[in-house]
């Protein structure tokens, strides 16, 4: 697993946690608040397109975990794509 932080918010990437739908996506945790973010191709974020993407998140703290995402969109990427190379 890696970690990067971004602000108030970490987010993790997980060696097993392949692409979802064809996205690229990192878990965003602020306390017991937990979120899946997609990475998109074109550079932008978004709420990941499943049941258990949003956990114990009010709309504000998903707010705050997509612009952290958007905020360190490169540096998410870059973690993902060393994650998954092989």
């Amino acid at each position: 697993m890696t970690s990067v932080r971004v602000r108030e918010v970490l987010f993790r990437v997980y060696p097993q946690d392949h692409t979802h739908r064809g996205h690229r996506h990192v878990h965003g945790l602020i306390g017991s608040v937990a979120v899946i973010v997609d990475l998109m191709g074109d550079g932008s974020v978004r709420v990941a397109q499943r049941n258990d993407a949003v956990q114990h998140a009010t709309r504000s703290e998903v707010r705050k975990v997509l612009s952290e995402a958007a905020e360190g969109f490169d540096r998410l990427a870059e973690a993902w794509e060393e994650m998954h190379r092989g």
